[in-house]
């Protein structure tokens, strides 16, 4: 029996995502000495806006800060690989390797903007 074709990329994502806007630090070594803007994010991976070039299967550190403004802010070096690469646009993350706390509260942001859809019970079954 034939697996039907996801009919577009969204449908592929092993992990709901949300869009949404969050400065960012990244660069190819921990300093994270580049600026860029996570515009969408899974407990998969991202994809920054950005005008770095680093080309796809490099690693990349991103500095990135979670919920700026109130009191769970968590900050921390995220650590992932180029999953693809757009000139002058961006740039696609697949994350390697979270600081503690990332998983937990990535899943909870995807909750919230998805409306209760993204639970951690869902995480766990598309790992």
């Amino acid at each position: 029996m034939k697996t039907p074709v996801p009919s577009s990329y969204d449908e592929r994502r092993r992990f709901p995502r949300i869009k949404i806007l969050i400065d960012v630090d990244l660069g190819e070594t921990p300093a994270c000495v580049h600026k860029g803007r996570v515009t969408s994010l899974s407990l998969g991976g991202c994809f920054i806006q950005t005008t770095l070039e680093i080309a796809k299967g490099k690693p990349v550190f991103i500095r990135l800060m979670l919920a700026p403004g109130s009191s769970r802010v968590i900050e921390g070096i995220v650590w992932g690989r180029v999953a693809y690469h757009f000139p002058k646009v961006g740039l696609g993350i697949e994350f390697k390797k979270l600081p503690p706390g990332y998983e937990r509260h990535i899943n909870d942001l995807v909750e919230f903007y998805l409306g209760g859809e993204a639970t951690e019970d869902n995480a766990e079954a598309e790992r």
